[in-house]
């Protein structure tokens, strides 16, 4: 799944203008990594991209320490999470930037569910999917009502009725809403706390999400993008 990750993100990358000048692939839970670290340095690197777990991810990130690599590091968003401070030090955590899925509380329903969310779990729904998964859930269910019938035929063949842009549907942003609609005969576009929930043609949806940066121990906001940024 890794490698799956990191194909996509130098597709991405090199779509918009970057040059890569090394891939690197490790196997996971190895006790150092000076050779793979030693193969990345060779390409003089500005910045480095790392797809990992905490576990490999924190022993790369202290072996490059111990090493004295200067590259700038970017890590996915499985290690932007607040134990990879204790887990390598803030030393080692400091100017590393990541990325999270993230709700867009700019706006009235999300800042809503986001108030729910801390109500309930005692915390913000920062990043983890959180948002996405509870706009998977909605979704899935309004298409079974759409559908009439609980199978993942009826999802496949009907998700996309349920979410696809109409200047005619009704926009809802609950469950509720939407099966009240829907139950009245109309036509409806599910707009999610994670973002539009517009799927392309292969099935996938662009969702909101936050640059960070780590500064002393802790993850900071760089920047936020809202999903409907990435929406034709």
């Amino acid at each position: 799944s890794r490698q799956s990750i990191a194909k996509a993100m130098a597709t991405a990358f090199e779509a918009g203008g970057g040059k890569i000048d090394a891939q690197v692939a490790f196997t996971p839970r190895q006790p150092t990594y000076s050779a793979e670290l030693k193969k990345v340095s060779s390409s003089n690197p500005q910045v480095v991209w790392l797809g990992s777990g905490q576990e490999s991810g924190s022993v790369l990130l202290k072996n490059a320490k111990q090493a004295g690599y200067k590259w700038q590091w970017m890590v996915s968003s499985d290690l932007a999470v607040p134990e990879m401070f204790g887990l390598v030090g803030n030393d080692v955590m400091e100017g590393v930037l990541s990325e999270t899925p993230s709700a867009d509380t700019t706006i009235d329903y999300v800042k809503a569910w986001n108030d729910r969310f801390q109500q309930r779990f005692n915390k913000e729904a920062t990043g983890a999917f959180q948002a996405n998964s509870y706009d998977q859930i909605i979704i899935l269910a309004l298409a079974w009502q759409k559908s009439g019938t609980v199978s993942g035929e009826a999802i496949a063949q009907t998700y996309h009725k349920v979410t696809d842009l109409n200047p005619s549907a009704e926009v809802v942003h609950t469950y509720a809403d939407g099966l009240a609609a829907l139950k009245a005969g109309k036509e409806i576009k599910y707009e999610g706390v994670s973002g539009p929930c517009v799927f392309n043609a292969d099935g996938n949806t662009v969702g909101s999400y936050t640059s960070l940066i780590a500064k002393a121990g802790k993850w900071e906001v760089e920047k936020f993008y809202p999903a409907s940024d990435f929406v034709k």
